[in-house]
């Protein structure tokens, strides 16, 4: 037969067990939303980049002090090969010296 001891240290068991998958669950939801949002980024600059010979054109802003200073951890970057900028674009910004491996900017 279970004391009340046992069974309040069963109920925080369950309860402890229940707010760590919760937290998981929430970790690993934050983790896909971020990816998507990677993949968005990308297939948007993309798109951009390979019409700018029909004239399209991307404006993009620096949401770095966009909520009330909130401070960013790591701040992410992507990579775009060098052969997608178009020439004017190359040259307006001296591009030259931002090439890394493989030709990517």
């Amino acid at each position: 037969c279970m004391t009340k001891d046992d069974e309040n240290r069963f109920k925080q068991a369950k309860e402890e067990e229940a707010i760590r998958l919760q937290a998981e669950k929430e970790v690993r939801l934050a983790a896909a939303e971020r990816k998507l949002s990677q993949i968005e980024t990308k297939l948007l600059i993309k798109s951009v980049l390979s019409d700018s010979r029909k004239g399209a054109q991307f404006m993009s802003c620096n949401l770095k002090d966009f909520f009330l200073s909130t401070p960013i951890d790591a701040p992410e970057f992507m990579r775009i090969l060098n052969s997608y900028i178009p020439i004017d674009i190359w040259e307006k910004y001296n591009l030259d010296s931002k090439v890394a491996r493989h030709g990517y900017i």
